[in-house]
């Protein structure tokens, strides 16, 4: 089924892409298991199944490498650590100049985020970015989400002497997974956040992976109405749940505000 896939859409992959697609080898269902989230209370299960020895490995390794270009462009999302210290300072800086009277700290976790997203809606999510972005051709960017919907569609998973097929959310031990997941959530909330910071409530939105950092302007209701908001993006699927404080860890970073400071 992969390679007529691939046959079909052809011209729209180079011939070295082609090739690393449909590389021979022998392959075997996920082996699935799951391991413990200590720093999580009560602690939670984190579900693994490295995928690099099932038939769709390749394909969504590529559709990582082309989704990836576009990271950039993800304003919500953080690369890293250090680049979440230097939104902080600048923050920080321009809130000194202003001196706001009120400012809370919102931390979130989405909860299982990657087994929660539908996959009918996250392919139309892709196809409007990927239309927005102007990803190279009609014809190209077809492939690319018959490719994705392949992938999430097509991931058989070994639990003890069982074979499970993964019916839903996005595809377990895929490359792809991550950045599926950051422009589904991206083209989710961007509209949402906009109005925020337009209502000059929402001073910081950043997000990695499933983990949210927000810096609220106002009162604890304020906050509280924030989050209400977020959990009314996709309130099938979509549940966020953390904290509202004066003081946040996120990633490996803490942060305090008291005093009109932080």
């Amino acid at each position: 089924k992969m390679r007529t896939l691939v046959e079909t859409y052809e011209a729209a992959v180079s011939p070295e892409a082609y090739e690393w697609i449909l590389q021979e080898k022998e392959f075997k269902p996920m082996k699935f298991y799951v391991t413990a989230k200590v720093h999580k209370e009560p602690v939670k299960g984190r579900p693994i199944a490295p995928a690099n020895g099932w038939v769709t490995f390749h394909l969504s390794e590529y559709i990582a490498s082309e989704l990836n270009q576009y990271k950039g462009q993800l304003e919500t999302v953080l690369k890293d650590s250090t680049q979440f210290v230097n939104e902080i300072e600048k923050l920080c800086l321009h809130t000194k100049q202003k001196k706001p009277s009120q400012i809370w700290l919102v931390g979130l976790d989405i909860t299982a985020m990657y087994p929660n997203l539908d996959i009918k809606l996250g392919l139309q999510l892709i196809k409007t970015f990927l239309d927005e972005v102007q990803y190279k051709d009609p014809h190209a960017r077809e492939f690319i989400l018959k490719a994705m919907e392949f992938t999430l569609t097509e991931g058989y998973l070994k639990w003890g002497n069982k074979i499970f097929r993964q019916r839903n959310g996005a595809a377990m031990g895929s490359p792809f997974s991550p950045p599926y997941a950051d422009i589904f959530m991206y083209m989710l909330e961007r509209v949402y956040i906009e109005q925020e910071k337009q209502n000059g409530t929402l001073l910081l939105y950043k997000r990695y992976l499933d983990d949210v950092f927000a810096v609220i302007k106002g009162s604890k209701s304020d906050a509280e109405a924030f989050v209400k908001g977020m959990n009314e993006l996709e309130p099938e699927t979509i549940e966020l749940t953390g904290s509202i404080d004066h003081t946040m860890i996120f990633l490996d970073v803490t942060v305090q505000w008291h005093n009109r400071s932080c």
